[in-house]
C-alpha cells in the first residue's frame, strides 16, 4: 500500500544512524530529537540508548520507515504507575508514550489519503501494542508540552483526554507540561481501583 511505514525495534546499534533525525527547530520539537540522538552517558531522561538499557523500567522503541526505507520517525513506550483523576487515588500501572516524532520533511505528509497520514499511522501502532497489555496495564498516558497544539489535536483525534489530570511546570524550563490518557480497558481500571480501595480499607 502506498505510504505504508513499516516499524522495526531501535537497537544501540541504530543510534549512530539516527544522528541527523530533526522535527523541527522549536523548542518541543528540538526537545524530542535530542531525546532521540542524546548520547548514553545522559541517562534515560535525556537519552534513547540510555532509556532502553534502563534496568528498572527499560523503554521500547521503534523506528518508522517508509517504502524507500527512509527514516520517518520514531515512538517510545514505557511503563509506569500515575494515580488517577483525584490526588487519592490509588497508584495505577499504566503504559506511556514517552516521546513520539516525525522528521521535519515528512511532517503532515501524506496528503492524500488522510488516513495514512504518518502520524496516525504511528498512533495506531503505539495504541495497538499498547492494547495487548491492557489487562495489566488498563490505561495509555502520556505528557506534551501546552504549545504543542498540534500534537494535542493528534492526541485528541485518538481519544486521549485531559480532563481530571493534572499536568506539572518543570522547575528548570519553566515549560508547562500537559497530560492526557486514554483508557483502554475500563472494566480492567475500575477493576483495579476498587481492588486498591479495598486494600487501602
Amino acid at each position: 500500500m502506498p505510504h505504508e511505514l513499516h516499524a522495526d525495534k531501535f537497537t544501540e546499534k541504530d543510534w549512530a544512524d539516527v544522528q541527523e533525525f530533526r522535527c523541527g527547530s522549536l523548542p518541543h520539537q528540538v526537545e524530542v530529537s535530542d531525546w532521540f540522538k542524546g548520547p548514553e552517558e545522559l541517562g534515560p531522561h535525556k537519552s534513547a540508548v540510555a532509556s532502553i538499557k534502563d534496568p528498572d523500567q527499560p523503554s521500547r522503541i521503534w523506528l518508522f520507515r517508509d517504502e524507500e526505507e527512509k527514516l520517518v520517525g520514531f515512538s517510545a513506550l514505557g511503563h509506569s504507575e500515575w494515580r488517577w483523576t483525584k490526588r487519592k487515588d490509588p497508584w495505577i500501572p499504566a503504559s506511556v508514550i514517552i516521546w513520539c516524532g516525525i522528521h521535519i520533511d515528512f511532517q503532515r505528509d501524506p496528503y492524500v489519503p488522510h488516513n495514512m497520514k504518518y502520524s496516525n499511522q504511528i498512533m495506531d501502532e503505539l495504541v495497538g501494542i499498547a492494547v495487548e497489555d491492557a489487562t495489566r496495564y488498563p490505561i495509555l498516558g502520556l505528557f506534551v508540552q501546552a504549545e504543542n497544539v498540534e500534537a494535542i489535536k493528534l492526541y485528541k483525534r485518538f481519544n486521549f483526554a485531559s480532563e481530571g489530570l493534572t499536568g506539572f511546570k518543570d522547575s528548570t524550563s519553566e515549560v508547562t507540561y500537559q497530560k492526557m490518557a486514554l483508557v483502554l480497558d475500563q472494566n480492567a481500571l475500575l477493576q483495579y481501583l476498587d481492588r486498591k480501595k479495598m486494600r487501602s480499607g
